[in-house]
């Protein structure tokens, strides 16, 4: 199955409940709905948390108040329509199952069901339910109806790990140990999922299959390759986890993996899926081009009411904000040009929750963002294919490095490449200052550096420290006193042809964690005293930008502009309309195009040569503007 730029996905969890649900469902108005949004590839419910099937299902549930088989009718006339039709099946969640069997359950090491305290059961993989329920219901809906792929949704197991009989059982079986909390059991637990998912895969037959398992960066690794598309759900009320930097994060992670992926966000403000509230046109367009600019398929979330309706209203605004990254499609598509990675590790190692997202991470994202520099978000995989195309590797704050990463990197460095590594864990140095005859303990926000032989200190890198003083050393908080100069805040250590970079300062956590612009220059000053600059200089602020090469005649600059309100909504700045403006844009580059066009306007934009700069006027007339840029081809006049 082609991935279409636009998607829309149903949520359909609705329980059965004293009130019938479903009282005044309208067909014809429900398919009229999804007419009205126009997505490309629209998501269909076939089985929801509570267990309840929405379409005449044998080996399953079907939902006691269904007046129609709404899969199979919504399937046929979005087909009839040239839509692409996915069928949702929810995996792990699923509260009929558990209830009705508790020996299916995931437990915990203490024997305590895993999510018993919310709306619905979790069930485990390893246990009958696979076999009894899960398999048979997907082969129903592949030789029932005309879809074209399987969406497996909540595949996931307890992060802490089952220990439910079966899964303890099969363990003793494999190992001949039992089943203890620790890595072994992680393993364990990601090679269950793998099992599971390797079965529904010969299950789905030649259907695409997909599946949302990814609470952390991009698609968890172990079960990356056995779907045909990577799917990832990231919203801005993911506050805690980046907010909007989130959804840039995942899209440049997925573009490095080099596969073809799709982004969920939703319509609603909240984290949720089922509140009253619609984004604006500004908003959804802001967050769609987000993902589009960084080569990702845009889905966006709807739930249906209790009744099974679907607003208009919401499906106005969806076409209004489809249509908008629509426009820009004839320009995606092509490589985002590799300059500087970013390490996370296997934040996609399963099972993982987006509350572990290390901060560092999107404080990393925000620098790098806020710097216009060209970077890539990299798994153990992606760095390790295209290491070579690197200008410059950074290691945030706390990430592992596995001895295959550790090795390769050393040669990399070996070889003329530039390493930057943060401190791991929260600095503990600290230093006296005297003042006036008192004597001040300053917490420097420095992990102190051993200097030794060879090494280079990187002057100029001292953020403002943070006053701090323990029980009887006097303390002051309402002035900025100076850093001493016997920290420094990063050494370069030459390594072969190359440079190791350690500093002493965690410029992504505290950036994170503050959003102080000075960290901004200092980490800015570092870059440069490596020779690491950025390829794009705008004048204006807001900018999210990426360069894509389409072969080696053309290149697209994609600026996506943040314009925020100064109130929030569920934590996160709302995306206000965009006021046109124009800004001064400098790109480095050693070749000079022979056109340079403003899409998808279709204007010429005239440019000059100051240097090894091209300089344009850019007129930023909507939120999401795409610079394209032609050249002669090798060898040709």
């Amino acid at each position: 199955m082609e991935l279409p730029l636009t998607a829309l996905h149903l949520d359909y969890h609705i329980p059965e409940l004293s009130i019938p649900a479903f009282g005044r469902f309208d067909m014809a108005h429900y398919l009229e709905q999804l007419r009205r949004s126009d997505a490309e590839a629209v998501t269909l419910f076939a089985k929801d948390h509570f267990g309840n099937s929405f379409y005449p299902t044998r080996a399953g549930h079907r939902h006691r108040d269904l007046p129609c088989d709404l899969l199979g009718t919504a399937a046929a006339e979005l087909r009839k329509a040239g839509k692409r039709v996915l069928a949702y099946y929810s995996l792990c969640w699923e509260k009929r199952a558990a209830d009705l069997h508790p020996e299916w359950r995931q437990l915990d090491a203490e024997n305590r069901p895993f999510g018993a305290e919310g709306p619905w059961g979790t069930v485990c993989v390893n246990s009958p339910y696979m076999e009894e329920l899960v398999l048979p219901q997907l082969r129903e809906i592949v030789e029932w109806y005309p879809v074209h792929g399987i969406f497996i949704d909540i595949a996931m197991m307890n992060p802490q790990g089952c220990f439910c009989p079966h899964c303890r059982e099969r363990f003793r079986a494999e190992t001949g140990r039992e089943l203890t909390p620790g890595p072994g059991q992680r393993r364990f637990a990601a090679e269950s999922m793998r099992r599971a998912l390797r079965k529904i895969r010969e299950a789905a037959g030649s259907l695409a299959l997909c599946a949302n398992a990814s609470w952390g960066i991009g698609q968890p690794v172990e079960i990356a390759d056995i779907v045909d598309f990577l799917v990832v759900e990231s919203q801005p009320a993911h506050v805690s986890s980046g907010g909007y930097l989130l959804q840039m994060m995942q899209a440049k992670y997925c573009h490095a993996d080099g596969r073809p992926f799709q982004i969920i966000t939703v319509r609603f403000h909240g984290g949720g899926w089922g509140e009253l509230s619609l984004k604006s046109r500004e908003q959804l367009c802001y967050e769609f081009s987000l993902i589009a600019a960084h080569g990702g398929r845009v889905c966006c979330g709807d739930q249906g009411d209790y009744d099974g309706n679907l607003d208009a209203g919401t499906h106005r605004t969806l076409r209004e904000a489809f249509d908008f990254v629509r426009e820009r499609e004839p320009f995606l598509g092509g490589r985002a040009r590799r300059h500087i990675a970013v390490y996370c590790g296997e934040q996609g190692s399963f099972p993982f929750s987006v509350d572990e997202l290390p901060p560092e991470l999107p404080g990393m994202a925000g620098l790098l963002a806020g710097l216009n520099e060209q970077f890539e978000f990299c798994s153990s995989a992606a760095l390790l294919r295209n290491l070579e195309h690197y200008a410059a590797v950074l290691v945030p704050g706390g990430t592992a490095l596995p001895e295959a990463v550790r090795s390769a990197l050393d040669a990399y460095v070996g070889n003329g490449g530039v390493l930057i590594r943060e401190p791991s864990g929260v600095p503990e140095g600290h230093c006296y200052w005297e003042d006036g005859g008192e004597t001040i303990l300053l917490r420097t926000g420095y992990r102190p550096l051993e200097l030794r032989d060879g090494d280079r200190v990187i002057t100029g890198l001292r953020p403002p420290l943070v006053p701090y003083a323990p029980p009887g050393v006097p303390w002051r908080s309402s002035f900025t006193p100076p850093a001493p100069e016997g920290v420094p805040g990063a050494v370069a250590r030459p390594r072969g042809a190359g440079l190791l970079i350690e500093t002493a300062v965690p410029f992504s956590r505290n950036f994170w964690r503050t959003g102080d612009t000075r960290l901004l220059r200092a980490f800015r000053r570092l870059l440069e005293e490596v020779g690491i600059t950025p390829a794009v200089r705008i004048s204006a602020p807001g900018f999210d930008v990426n360069i894509v090469d389409d072969g080696d005649a053309r290149e697209r600059i994609h600026f996506v502009h943040y314009s925020a309100e100064r109130n929030t909504m569920a934590g996160y700045p709302v995306i206000r309309p965009h006021t046109p403006f124009t800004c001064r844009v400098s790109l480095r580059s050693r070749r000079c195009p022979f056109r340079a066009t403003l899409q998808p306007a279709g204007r010429n934009i005239p440019f000059s040569r100051e240097g090894e700069e091209l300089c344009f006027e850019l007129p930023a007339d909507t939120p999401y503007v795409i610079l394209e840029l032609e050249y002669q081809p090798e060898g040709e006049l």
